[in-house]
């Protein structure tokens, strides 16, 4: 989680340093999460607007624009905007505006009552205040890291947890490495296939592949017949996030019993938990582990990978 001053004075350099690009990646996200049917623009040409809703797919046939500025004269800013989408998007009747700058209410609704009469376009400025108060939200903390370059904040008195933490999951890794390893034996190049929804496959990835799909935090489960690389391949995600200040737990599966053990072995490492050291991190990776562990709960939109064969 950032702190409200980390995130203004980013925000500031966002103005002075003229990133707009940086900041309309930012409006939009935001604006995505609102208006879930928004599309990104591609930033040539767009017409006036770096996000659409297609009316002709909106419910009540009300389009949708998202306009980004970092400018100081936002009044005139948004006058051009305006003009363009009505050009570009007659379906678009909503225009959100988004700027980095402060904008009283006042100014606002000022600015919206001038757009409806001149444009028909019922206009919404996002301003500072809730880009601030949203990205301070600590499931935001990856934006303000790779987009203003905050760090995630950690309470002190959780330093020690975390080393404790780090040292017992590089242990665990340790231990399942000698266990599907023999000592001295190189480690082995394993690659996977990727598959569509439809079990078809589409792509060629390896383990790095792998290991950047999992840190930017999306989910895998891992297919292929027993003895084909599944637990060596979990195995060797885990060091990568320990290296890089992440917490990696190897689990094996609970819900197999004895008798279930010989046909759940192919499955029993099916977990690489890896989670950020940021505030919570210990209770995100408990509830991870309690509601994520088997593949039937996993939610939908899950990457699934085959082994090779």
């Amino acid at each position: 989680m950032a702190y409200a001053s980390e995130i203004e004075r980013a925000l500031n350099e966002i103005i002075s340093d003229e990133a707009g690009n940086k900041f309309q990646r930012i409006a939009v996200i935001h604006a995505q999460k609102k208006w879930t049917r928004l599309v990104a623009c591609e930033r040539k040409w767009d017409g006036g607007l770096d996000a659409h809703a297609n009316g002709e797919l909106e419910p009540d046939r009300r389009g949708i624009g998202v306009a980004c500025s970092i400018a100081e004269d936002i009044e005139k800013k948004i006058a051009g905007d305006a003009a363009k989408t009505k050009e570009h998007y007659p379906d678009v009747k909503v225009l959100i505006f988004a700027t980095p700058r402060k904008v009283s209410e006042h100014t606002k609704a000022l600015l919206a009552k001038e757009i409806l009469e001149k444009f028909d376009l019922v206009l919404q400025v996002v301003s500072r205040e809730e880009y601030v108060t949203w990205l301070l939200d600590p499931a935001n903390s990856d934006i303000c890291r790779d987009q203003l370059g905050i760090a995630p904040s950690m309470a002190p008195e959780l330093g020690p947890v975390l080393e404790r933490s780090l040292e017992a999951a590089k242990e665990i890794a340790n231990n399942w490495d000698r266990t599907f390893r023999r000592a001295e034996r190189p480690v082995i190049s394993l690659n996977a296939v990727k598959l569509n929804e439809q079990g078809s496959p589409i792509e060629a990835v390896t383990t790095k592949s792998l290991n950047t799909v999992l840190v930017e935090g999306q989910r895998i489960i891992l297919e292929a017949p027993a003895g084909r690389g599944k637990t060596t391949t979990l195995v060797q995600l885990a060091p990568h996030a320990l290296a890089a200040g992440q917490l990696a737990f190897l689990v094996d599966l609970p819900d197999c019993s004895f008798q279930q053990r010989r046909s759940c072995i192919s499955s029993r490492a099916a977990t690489v938990c890896i989670a950020r050291p940021e505030p919570g991190a210990s209770r995100k990776i408990a509830r991870t582990a309690a509601s994520d562990l088997s593949a039937e709960r996993m939610e939908r939109g899950v990457g699934r990978w085959c082994r090779g064969s």
